[in-house]
């Protein structure tokens, strides 16, 4: 084809921009070549477009095609090299920071941390930089020199690639070798000398083809902005060709006059109207408004014509608070010659708590008026768009009969329901519908009024539903924040209000879909936010009012208009408000998307007001959840805890809680509730403990309700459930606090293992344990249940463990305790105390109290019934010490157990001379444990010194603190303690020692009981025992000598004091011996004392006068102060004790006896020891102490008389004594020696020992010269009576004992006195006269030896 001419009628186009090489026709934009491709056939194989040469177009070879692409250089690739010195070099500096800062600071568990995080930081990099050295080598074939020829190295030791998890093990290297391109893009200004490789690859033709492919979208790009510019082009050259008819106007006229009215008129002048002009055209103007509302047009009948003057006709609508408008008319003829003209609008609402420059404020004439392009919007979419008048639609036969029929029978069913159901595809009039108007003679007449108060009413509504959007939104940022969701949808016209905003729980994980058989949900769908929980959800729509309408107001619109029909329907516009339960807000009958009455929430044009809505809504939506909430805790016995004072309901005005259920709580100083009820706000329960407003100490009990909350809202439990446990909380506080303020130390965990404190139903929850003084393993024990408090001993008991290693704790035994007969114990107490106070002031009242018992009984159970959760502190105390006193009577009780020692309660009488006085209700429940004194004391013998019982009583329980035992046991022999004058004065000293006061022991000397306290009460048996086992030596002592001053022979035997550890009584005339026990030693110790009046009584038993008696003693000279020869001999006293040193002279001491105490004392100790009969061992000491006194006394009164140091004494034992001498350097003795019965002496030397026994403690003794010849004249003297017997050796006789009796003829007695034995050289006396005879003896003896002349002997 050639091209043709240019058309000389058409313009002729612009030449375009010249295109690039690379769009030229005819040229391959994509190939990067310099050799043009000739027309002609095709160098390959391939099939052209046409015949025509331009059609034609080569198909390149696959060499072609390769050297088409661009080369891609060595060069271009990032060296691996540099990637490795990096790694490296990151690893070193990493190590070197690592070592030189952040380890030394470090301690040594700190730094293996550090250690190992940087070798996994560089081990990471190695491995990462090892992963992309094996890609790089398995991807990349080396760079060689040879042309094509090397493709036959691939897979060679040169083209070694790795096996990849794509390539099943088969060589990934599918590209030909590499080979040097020339002439090409960089290549071309390259030597061929210089020509560097280029790489072969995947890597590297992936990169080419990617050039290749970015290089001819440009070329496109370009194309499509040539082809554009063209077009634009041939548009501009469409245009017609200047119009000669203007220009020749312009020539001939100067002007055009063929321009638009709209651009000259504001240029010509008018004539102004003159005023009557004016008020004539207003006339008419009015006139011809009120012929077309009366006569021509429909006026809808919601629509008030209230004003027509000024040529304006004042309209309103939609109610009382709708809208307000200003009509005119443009013309004075009829359809389209004369319209109507919308000249201004008003709103006649006003939103709530607004100023006057809002819609609907509150301004004086309660309306807005719209001004500026506010206002010429709406009347440019009024005048423009709505009033204009339009054609009537013709009527469409047999169709709008059968809709008119259809709408008919619908009318008549809603009639009978109540409402009229109407749809805009079914009427097109909201009276008479369309039918034909030959029947009914109406006249279907267009509806501009009809079209303006539809827009008018939906624009008014359309600015309230906005107003209410905007007080939302404030709410949604302030009051209600997070709990008020907005949301609008202005095409529908919906306004909805979601409340209360939850967060939606997360999702519990499904099954994998293998096993279930369905497709897993993607990972988007599973992380998309998922919509919240919403309580409630209120949409304010506006739409049709579907309500019927007035038919009184119909009939009139029926009249007026005269059977005209509008062709626009009238639309009873409003906004409607629909209430939706949301999920959150199901519960109390209420589901999940029920439509709720919204009668409640209409809202009034005269205050708009959103927050009033929602405020409503929640109102009445928490009010229901309440209530139903409250139902099954109001049927719930866990929560009645004052049957005087239910649980109840009440209704308040606040805005938090509509309706709270109020339950009473048990408080000591003020009346609380705990109360609960659904908040309006955010739709979630709320409960408050009013005793936990104030104060630090509610702390805790505020942080509990607040727990409780969390976990009823989430759902986690129920709210009966945790009611109920949060008011045991409560009381449990209250109950704690009160341990506390009396001084205890409550705890609400035990030393033992959960599960057995469970077994139990011991739960910390519900159980307070306070430890007891009186025991470590007992505990009162105070426990919450559905009836009340109840308290009870708990006694905790060692078993093995499981394990076989050590011991632990289990629940023991556990008693309950009885707070109804402790609080009936205590008021009856009172009531008693008081009716004896008032008969002692009145005695006429007891009738009438005995009258009032019967309403006192009936509110004192009507006040247990109301305290059951709560307990006085009298009563808790009384019970504590009760648990502490029974405790301490369980320990006691067991004691006696475990010594099978049998026991019997001995509880006091109510009333009576035993009755406790105490007030404390305790008092008279504690016993008193009787036990038998032998079963006790597993001794006979104690039937002989105690009472046939022993009474165990329990002390100081009513302190409540740890309590004691006293044993009390009464003495059947009371001690003969001598009155004064009757007897020597007793020694002087307390009545009782502090050693038995220090270890608890009391002795009523005049009852004769004694009490021992025991303050460790788990020993007070066994500490018994061991001091009844300590005092029964002392008692024994004292009932003995009670017991000998019976009989005739010991008549002057006195008791003088008793205190339980020492016995002190006169076994004779002014000498006063003392028996005290020694618990440390197991022993007795025997002190003696003598008073003034034993001065002439001692010195008439030693057969002295009492004036002798009274002269100045001297003391005795010991052996160590001896001659030397005395003193070389080394005399020892044989029978000496410890106490005693050896050799030692008895010097003169205050009692005879005190020199031999030590002695006494080991001698009474034999004799006890040896268990002998019952009475012998204190007899024969007794008659031990009166046989050595006469001897004693004659010895100190030879000692007195003596005017040197001789005679001395040597005491060798009780019952053995001997008078030393020393003269010329030897020594005799004279030997005393008490023979067996204690009623005779026998005198002998000392160097001749009776038996043969030689004694060397005294040294070598010479024989007494001429001693048979001292002993025939002592001998005789006795028989002759040489030795006279006075008055007062028959005192002696009778008192002194020593077996004699008085005698009553003279030489019978002396027979019996004195006796030679030995052939003469040992002389035997009696007791009563050993006293003479020893004088006498010792006066020969010295007349003998030659010492002191014969004065004493005569």
């Amino acid at each position: 084809m050639t091209a043709r001419p240019p058309d000389p009628g058409q313009a002729v186009l612009p030449p375009p921009p010249p295109l690039p090489a690379e769009v030229v026709p005819g040229s391959a934009p994509a190939l990067a070549t310099d050799k043009p491709l000739a027309p002609g056939p095709a160098s390959g194989p391939g099939v052209g477009l046409g015949p025509e040469p331009w059609f034609a177009f080569p198909i390149p070879s696959d060499a072609d095609i390769e050297d088409e692409l661009p080369p891609y250089f060595e060069e271009e690739n990032v060296p691996l090299g540099q990637m490795l010195d990096r790694v490296v070099r990151k690893g070193y500096g990493d190590m070197r920071h690592l070592v030189t800062e952040v380890l030394p600071p470090l301690n040594p568990r700190q730094k293996p941390r550090h250690v190992i995080d940087y070798a996994k930081s560089t081990r990471q990099n190695v491995l990462k930089y090892l992963a992309i050295l094996r890609w790089k080598a398995a991807v990349d074939t080396p760079a060689s020199a040879a042309g094509p020829s090397g493709a036959s190295q691939v897979g060679g030791a040169n083209g070694a690639s790795f096996p990849t998890p794509q390539t099943n093990g088969e060589s990934n290297d599918t590209s030909p070798a590499a080979y040097v391109i020339a002439g090409k893009g960089k290549a071309k200004a390259m030597d061929s000398e210089d020509s560097k490789p280029v790489l072969r690859g995947k890597v590297t033709d992936t990169k080419r083809i990617q050039q290749f492919m970015e290089h001819q979208n440009r070329q496109h790009e370009e194309a499509i902005m040539h082809v554009k510019h063209a077009a634009k082009v041939v548009e501009g050259l469409r245009l017609r060709n200047p119009d000669l008819l203007t220009a020749l106007s312009l020539l001939n006229l100067g002007t055009y006059p063929r321009l638009p009215s709209s651009l000259t008129e504001a240029f010509l002048p008018r004539t102004p109207l003159t005023n009557a002009a004016i008020l004539d055209t207003l006339r008419r103007l009015n006139a011809h408004i009120l012929y077309r509302l009366r006569c021509v047009d429909y006026l809808p009948p919601d629509l008030v014509v209230r004003e027509i003057k000024d040529g304006r006709a004042y309209v309103s609508g939609a109610g009382p608070y709708g809208f307000r408008a200003e009509l005119s008319l443009v013309g004075f003829g009829e359809g389209d010659e004369g319209r109507w003209w919308l000249t201004g609008v008003e709103w006649g609402w006003k939103s709530k708590e607004k100023g006057t420059d809002d819609p609907g404020g509150s301004g004086g004439a309660n309306t807005k008026k719209f001004e500026g392009d506010e206002r010429q919007q709406i009347l440019d979419v009024a005048n423009i768009e709505i009033l204009p008048p339009r054609s009537v639609p013709e009527d469409r036969g047999d169709e709008i009969k059968g809709g008119a029929a259809l709408v008919a029978r619908r009318a008549v069913a809603g009639s009978r329901r109540g409402s009229v159901v109407l749809t805009p595809a079914e009427t097109s009039s909201s009276r008479a519908r369309t039918a034909e108007p030959e029947e009914h003679g109406q006249l279907k007449v267009d509806g501009p009024l009809v079209r303006l108060y539809n827009f008018l009413q939906h624009l008014s509504l359309s600015y309230q539903l906005e107003v209410l959007y905007s007080q939302a939104l404030a709410l949604a940022g302030g009051r209600r924040r997070g709990q008020l969701m907005v949301e609008i949808d202005r095409t529908k016209k919906v306004l909805r209000l979601k409340y209360w905003i939850r967060t939606r729980p997360q999702q519990a994980p499904q099954q994998s879909a293998a096993a279930v058989g369905k497709r897993q949900p993607s990972q988007a769908a599973l992380g998309a936010p998922r919509p919240p929980l919403v309580g409630g959800i209120l949409s304010v729509t506006l739409g049709e009012d579907l309500s019927p309408a007035d038919h009184k107001t119909g009939l009139l619109a029926e009249i007026r208009d005269v059977g005209m029909v509008p062709s626009e329907r009238e639309l009873r516009l409003g906004l409607n408000v629909k209430w939706e339960i949301g999920e959150a807000g199901a519960g109390g009958g209420l589901k999940a998307g029920e439509v709720m009455d919204s009668t409640a929430l209409r809202l009034d044009p005269n205050g708009l007001s959103i927050d009033d809505m929602i405020t409503a809504s929640t109102r009445i939506h928490a009010a229901h959840l309440t209530r139903s909430l409250a139902a099954p805790l109001l049927a719930s016995p866990r929560i009645a805890i004052f049957p005087s004072s239910p649980p109840s309901l009440v209704e308040s005005d606040s805005s938090a809680r509509p309706v709270t259920l109020q339950v009473p709580l048990p408080s000591r100083t003020k009346s609380v509730s705990l109360l609960v009820g659904v908040s309006a706000r955010a739709g979630l329960i709320e409960i408050e403990d009013e005793g936990a407003r104030e104060g630090a100490a509610s702390e805790e009990r505020r942080m509990r309700v607040r727990m409780t909350m969390a976990s009823v809202n989430e759902g986690r439990t129920r709210i009966a459930d945790d009611v109920g446990r949060l008011m045991i909380a409560i009381v449990m506080d209250n109950l704690e606090s009160q341990m506390r303020q009396l001084g205890w130390q409550p705890t609400r965990r035990l030393a033992l293992r959960s599960q057995d404190l469970a077994k139990a139903d011991l739960h910390p929850a519900t159980s307070i344990f306070i430890p007891l003084p009186s025991s470590s393993l007992h505990y009162f024990v105070a426990k919450i249940n559905p009836q009340g408090i109840a308290f009870e001993l708990l006694k905790l008991a060692r078993v093995q463990a499981e394990s076989g290693i050590g011991t632990k704790l289990v629940v023991g035994d556990r008693t309950p305790m009885d707070l109804g007969k402790m609080r009936e114990r205590r008021k009856g107490r009172v009531t008693k105390r008081r009716r004896v106070e008032e008969d002692r002031s009145d005695p006429s009242k007891t009738e009438k109290s005995q009258n009032q018992a019967g309403p006192a009984a009936h509110s004192q159970a009507v006040e247990r019934l109301e305290s059951r959760f709560e307990v006085d502190s009298r009563d808790l105390r009384n019970l504590y010490i009760f648990c502490n006193a029974l405790v301490s009577q369980t320990i006691i009780e067991q004691q006696l157990k475990d010594r099978a020692i049998p026991y019997t309660l001995q509880y006091p009488p109510a009333s009576g001379p035993g009755a406790p006085k105490s007030g404390s209700a305790v008092a008279g429940m504690v016993p008193t444990l009787a036990v038998n004194t032998i079963d006790l004391l597993k001794d006979p013998r104690a039937a002989d010194v105690a009472m046939p019982r022993v009474y165990m009583q329990i002390q100081d329980w009513w302190k409540g603190g740890k309590c004691h035992v006293v044993t009390v046991v009464q003495l059947r022999h009371r001690p003969s303690v001598s009155e004064a004058g009757t007897s020597p004065a007793p020694a002087p000293g307390p009545r009782q020692s502090t050693a038995a006061r220090a270890e608890g022991i009391d002795f009523d000397q005049a009852s004769s009981v004694v009490k021992f306290s025991a303050t460790d009460i788990s020993r007070c048996v066994p500490a018994f025992l061991e001091q009844w086992e300590r005092l029964s030596k002392v008692i024994v002592v004292a009932g003995e000598v009670s017991r000998l001053n019976k009989s005739d022979q010991f008549k002057d035997l006195r008791m003088l004091s008793f205190d339980l550890r020492t016995a002190t009584f006169s076994y004779s005339p002014g000498f006063i011996a003392s028996i005290t026990y020694t618990p440390t030693s197991d022993s007795y110790l025997v002190t003696f004392t003598r008073t003034g009046s034993a001065s002439g009584h001692s010195a008439m038993i030693a057969g002295v006068s009492p004036a002798a008696a009274l002269t100045p003693r001297v003391a005795l000279t010991p052996v160590t102060q001896m001659t030397p020869v005395a003193h070389m001999s080394g005399l020892t006293p044989a029978g000496m004790t410890p106490g005693m040193t050896p050799g030692s002279l008895v010097q003169t001491q205050e009692s005879p006896h005190e020199v031999l105490a030590g002695l006494l004392s080991h001698r009474l100790n034999e004799l006890v020891g040896t268990g002998r009969r019952k009475g012998t061992a204190g007899k024969e000491f007794i008659l031990l102490l009166r046989s050595t006194l006469p001897l004693l006394l004659a010895i100190e009164s030879i000692r007195a008389a003596s005017t040197t140091d001789f005679p001395a004494l040597v005491i060798r034992s009780v019952n053995q004594y001997r008078l030393i001498w020393d003269l010329d350097e030897k020594r005799y003795a004279l030997d005393m020696t008490l023979l067996p019965g204690n009623e005779s002496y026998l005198l002998s030397d000392g160097s001749e020992p009776v038996g043969g026994h030689v004694d060397p403690s005294c040294g070598a003794l010479t024989r007494i010269p001429k001693f048979e010849g001292v002993v025939q004249s002592v001998w005789e003297g006795v028989r002759r009576d040489h030795i006279p017997l006075s008055e007062e050796n028959e005192d002696i006789d009778a008192g002194g004992g020593g077996g004699g009796k008085k005698r009553k003829e003279k030489g019978k007695e002396a027979k019996v006195l004195a006796i030679k034995l030995d052939e003469g050289r040992s002389l035997g006396c009696e007791v009563g006269v050993v006293g003479s005879v020893l004088k006498a003896m010792s006066a020969g003896v010295e007349g003998v030896l030659g010492i002191g002349g014969n004065a004493r002997a005569t």
